[in-house]
């Protein structure tokens, strides 16, 4: 397997994987072994970035796209095998589709390798991409002639890439204060002093000072003062926050000492400062984990289902309602006040259950 990574614009990689997977005749413990080494480089790539797998698998996939509905199209070619199944469930896993089985082609544009012996033609090498990037595959086909000095065909497959520049929020993140604190007299005096200080020094006219400044001033004594409220969804760095701070902050501290080395020039207690650092901040994250399984699971054992669902929300969020703008009878446009939505619900029964 050879791997090259190429940097595109817009902050974009290509990854394109090259392999040579192990013949039909070898154990199986070395077919597995090829497919645990391939998962584990694809793992390592990040989600947003772009991957295309080429080579001879050596396996023949079959043409069963029913069974397989997002990794084989509806033109593939003969039987599957074995080593057909394997990279059948490594494409279901990791959402990719075989492209050379999603054209409309003649068999002699599709095979790519003739059995020495029954003298019948297979597809045994394929172009891979993920199925979000089905759509950016023009073709993939057989040059029949190319002569290449093997048995095998040439397989092409054409791209046009879309290059999409990362999407990030233009939206300010609103500060959220935890405002309960104010029914505590003792804090909602020191705020109300504290406000008195800070304008104090701005001056008398708070009137004409500029907006901008007023409120920055505002927040951040709220700030200091009643503090950001907590999130509601804890989550294990939260629970851990002061060893995990404390692990972070020393390893930083080391770091700062060589600035301007090359990673290779670090010393070794740098090096095991970071390893620590992961080891740690995996099994705390393992444990909390495991703690919260079998507190939900002792609630399932135990049918106290109102904690176990509300236990579950608070671990994997809650589904967010989503609004379908209505419009007028004739469609022209949108409506948009809760009167009008209501009315025009009311008139669409109306219409629909008063048939004559």
């Amino acid at each position: 397997m050879s791997t090259l990574r190429l940097h595109l614009e817009n902050d974009n990689f290509l990854n394109i994987i090259s392999v040579y997977a192990p013949t039909l005749d070898k154990p199986i413990e070395i077919r597995e072994k090829f497919y645990e080494d391939l998962t584990r480089y694809v793992q390592s790539i990040r989600s947003r970035e772009q991957m295309i797998i080429l080579g001879d698998f050596n396996a023949r996939v079959g043409k069963d796209y029913t069974a397989w509905p997002k990794v084989l199209g509806r033109h593939g070619v003969g039987n599957i095998n074995s080593n057909g199944q394997l990279l059948l469930s490594f494409c279901a896993e990791f959402d990719l589709a075989i492209t050379n089985t999603m054209f409309r082609l003649a068999a002699k544009y599709k095979t790519t390798w003739m059995h020495p012996r029954s003298k019948h033609w297979h597809l045994i090498d394929y172009a891979i991409v993920r199925h979000r990037d089905l759509s950016q595959v023009q073709i993939t086909r057989v040059m029949r002639s190319a002569h290449c000095w093997t048995d095998h065909r040439l397989v092409i497959t054409k791209l046009k890439l879309c290059l999409r520049a990362p999407r990030r929020s233009c939206n300010a993140k609103s500060l959220r204060l935890d405002l309960e604190k104010l029914r505590n007299p003792g804090v909602r005096e020191e705020y109300r002093q504290s406000l008195e200080q800070t304008f104090s020094i701005l001056g008398s006219d708070t009137v004409g000072i500029d907006w901008t400044i007023f409120s920055s001033h505002l927040l951040d004594t709220a700030e200091s003062i009643i503090g950001r409220k907590a999130a509601k969804n804890i989550d294990w760095f939260d629970v851990n926050d002061e060893c995990l701070k404390a692990a972070i902050s020393r390893h930083r501290s080391l770091l700062q000492q060589h600035t301007g080395k090359r990673q290779g020039e670090l010393p070794a207690n740098i090096k095991m400062s970071g390893v620590e650092l992961r080891k740690l901040c995996r099994e705390t994250k393992n444990r909390w984990w495991q703690d919260r399984a079998r507190h939900i699971q002792w609630l399932s054992d135990t049918n106290q289902f109102g904690e176990f669902y509300y236990n579950v929300r608070r671990l994997i969020g809650t589904t967010p309602r989503i609004r379908v703008p209505l419009r007028t009878v004739n469609g022209d446009h949108l409506l948009k006040t809760k009167e009008e939505v209501l009315n025009r619900w009311a008139s669409h029964f109306k219409t629909l259950l008063n048939v004559d």
